[in-house]
């Protein structure tokens, strides 16, 4: 049956418009409509929110080539995927995360931060991911500049890489409020952060290479090792009252 697209005006016999994708079976929004978008959008078998962590978690680099080079239908905006675990991270880490790794490692001393800063950090959570994803990126960028990805590329890549680090982060607060009244939580918050740094080079090795091995492993790694440790001392440059030393 002949239809007209609603968005473009344009004729369609087809369930989706030629010109512009819509569904041409679009009718007004109800409850209804509104919880099967929201429930289809995160649990959709084929392309929703856990499907593609669930595909960053298996293979982040083959992930990553294929959204970077068009294969996109099926992964959830990496965007829209950084805000939401942000949001939710934002709500959830100042419970566990209370104040800076710097201090569980004794880098610095809890009196020389300003608490109420790192909490703001925590409560914004959503905005330090998205600030972090630049330097991210400009490094990725540095160290891989005979690739061929352009900087937003760098872009995308690193958003996706850091949404599904904060996923990950959301799944294991409950057990980082178990272990943080250990004598080892601060041993167990090093191999976290480490594993975490292993996901990072495991996914610039498949993303940058053509198959994972020794060497590009071991160059993801440095690679991160410096994003981190440059994030973190920013970070915590501007969460202290005075310097440590």
């Amino acid at each position: 049956m002949v239809q007209t697209c609603k968005n473009c005006n344009s004729v369609a016999d087809n369930k989706y418009c030629p010109v512009c994708g819509q569904k041409t079976s679009t009718s007004r929004f109800t409850m209804k409509h509104l919880l099967h978008d929201f429930v289809h959008g995160f649990f959709h078998i084929d392309h929703g929110i856990f499907y593609t962590a669930k595909k960053l978690a298996q293979n982040p680099g083959k992930t990553l080539r294929d959204y970077l080079h068009g294969h996109r239908v099926r992964y959830f905006n990496p965007f829209t995927f950084i805000l939401l675990v942000g949001g939710l991270s934002a709500f959830l880490l100042p419970k566990v995360h209370w104040h800076s790794y710097f201090i569980d490692i004794g880098i610095i001393v809890k009196k020389s931060v300003d608490q109420e800063v790192w909490n703001s950090s925590l409560k914004h959570f959503s905005l330090r991911l998205l600030l972090g994803i630049p330097l991210y990126a400009l490094i990725t960028k540095l160290f891989y500049y005979k690739k061929n990805y352009n900087f937003s590329e760098h872009l995308i890549a690193n958003t996706y890489i850091r949404a599904e680090l904060s996923f990950l982060m959301i799944l294991i607060a409950p057990f980082e409020l178990i272990w943080r009244s250990a004598d080892s939580y601060s041993v167990i918050k090093s191999v976290l952060i480490g594993l975490m740094m292993l996901y990072c080079a495991w996914a610039y090795a498949g993303l940058f290479s053509e198959r994972v091995t020794f060497a590009t492993l071991a160059k993801g790694f440095i690679v991160i090792f410096i994003a981190i440790f440059v994030e973190m001392i920013i970070l915590n440059l501007i969460i202290l009252k005075q310097l440590p030393f």
